[in-house]
C-alpha cells in the first residue's frame, strides 16, 4: 500500500460509536507543509471544530526514543494545542510510524523489556512536555514475529499510561493503534482481539485495496465487493473487511473506519475503459501532491 494520508494534510477516519456520541478522527501530516502554494496545509488551516479527534503525524524514533521528526515540529505542536481555544473538547494525538517508517525501528525498541519500557517511558514524558493528548502507534508490521511484539508495544505503553494517570492525578493519555485493512494482513500481522484489550480505538486503514500494483483500473476503497472481485479479490472492500476485524475480536466501539479523501488515477493500456481496464501506469501526478497514481480531493474537485 502506498502512503495514504491525503486531504490537504488531512484524511478522515470516522465510524459513530453509539447513539450518542461519535469520534471523527484526522490525521494531518507534517509532509503537507511543503505543497507548492494552493496545496499547501499547515495547523493554522484546520478547522478546530471538524473533528474530535486529530493526529499529528509523524514523530521520530532514535536512539531508542521518541523525538521531532521536523525541524518545526515545536512551532507546529503549540499551534495544533492552540486549536483547542477554539474547541476545548478537542484531542490531539502524536503518531509514530507509517508506512514508509518500515518495521526496523520497532525492532530495536522491541528486542527487549528493557528497551520497550525504555521507549514507552519516553513516549509519556514527550507526551506530556508537548501538551499532547494521546498517542497513535501507527506499526506497519508485515514481517515474521512482528504479530507478537506489538501486542508486547501496546500492553506496555496501556500499563504506562495507567499508572501515570494514578500517580500524577491527571486524565490518562489516549492510545490508538493503526491496523491495515486486507484478510491476509490482519491475519499476520495483527492479534486484533488482544490489541483491543488495550488501546482506546483503533485506526483502521480500509483503503488502497487496490491501484496501480493491480496492472488494471479499481477502486480504492470500495464499500462492497465488485462483479469482477473473484478469490482474494472478494475480501478488498470496506464491509468485508470491518465485519473481518470485528470476527477477529474487535469491538464495533472501537473501530474507526477509514475514509480516505483521495482517488486513484490511471493511464489506460487499451480502449477498454471502466473498472477492471487494463493499464500501463498511474495516471499523471498531481500538481500539488505530485504522485503518480494519486489524486488529493482538492485537485480532483479542480478538473
Amino acid at each position: 500500500m502506498a502512503q495514504a494520508f491525503i486531504w490537504a494534510g488531512l484524511a478522515a477516519l470516522i465510524f459513530l460509536q453509539s447513539a450518542s456520541t461519535y469520534k471523527l478522527v484526522c490525521y494531518f501530516t507534517s509532509g503537507s507543509q511543503y505543497r507548492p502554494p494552493g496545496g499547501r496545509f499547515v495547523p493554522e488551516t484546520i478547522d478546530a471544530n471538524l473533528c474530535t479527534h486529530i493526529i499529528y503525524a509523524f514523530a521520530n524514533i532514535s536512539s531508542g526514543q521518541i523525538n521531532h521528526a521536523e525541524w518545526n515540529d515545536d512551532t507546529t505542536y503549540e499551534t495544533l494545542n492552540d486549536l483547542k481555544t477554539r474547541n476545548p473538547q478537542l484531542k490531539i494525538l502524536l503518531s509514530v510510524g507509517g508506512f514508509l517508517t518500515g518495521s526496523e525501528p520497532f525492532h530495536k525498541i522491541t528486542v527487549s523489556p528493557v528497551k520497550c519500557s525504555e521507549f514507552v517511558n519516553s513516549v509519556v514524558r514527550y507526551l506530556r512536555e508537548n501538551h499532547f493528548d494521546g498517542f497513535d502507534l501507527a506499526w506497519i508490521s508485515s514481517e515474521e514475529g512482528d504479530k507478537k511484539r506489538l501486542v508486547n508495544l501496546v500492553k506496555e505503553l496501556s500499563i504506562q499510561f495507567e499508572r501515570e494517570t494514578v500517580k500524577g492525578r491527571k486524565e490518562k493519555l489516549l492510545l490508538s493503534v493503526a491496523v491495515q485493512a486486507g484478510r491476509e494482513k490482519m491475519d499476520k500481522s495483527y492479534d486484533v482481539r488482544e490489541i483491543s484489550k488495550h488501546a482506546d480505538f483503533m485506526n483502521f486503514l480500509s483503503y488502497d485495496f487496490h491501484g496501480t500494483w493491480d496492472g488494471n483500473t479499481g477502486h480504492g476503497s470500495p464499500l462492497y465487493k465488485g462483479r469482477n472481485d473473484v478469490g482474494s479479490s472478494s475480501y478488498y472492500n470496506v464491509d468485508y473487511s470491518v465485519q473481518y476485524l470485528k470476527k477477529k475480536g474487535a469491538p464495533a466501539e472501537k473501530i474507526m473506519m477509514g475514509i480516505p479523501t483521495y482517488g486513484k488515477t490511471f493511464t489506460l493500456g487499451s480502449r477498454q475503459t471502466g473498472v477492471g481496464a487494463v493499464i500501463s501506469g498511474g495516471g499523471t501526478p498531481g500538481a500539488f501532491t505530485r504522485e503518480a497514481g494519486i489524486l488529493s480531493y482538492f485537485e480532483i474537485y479542480r478538473i
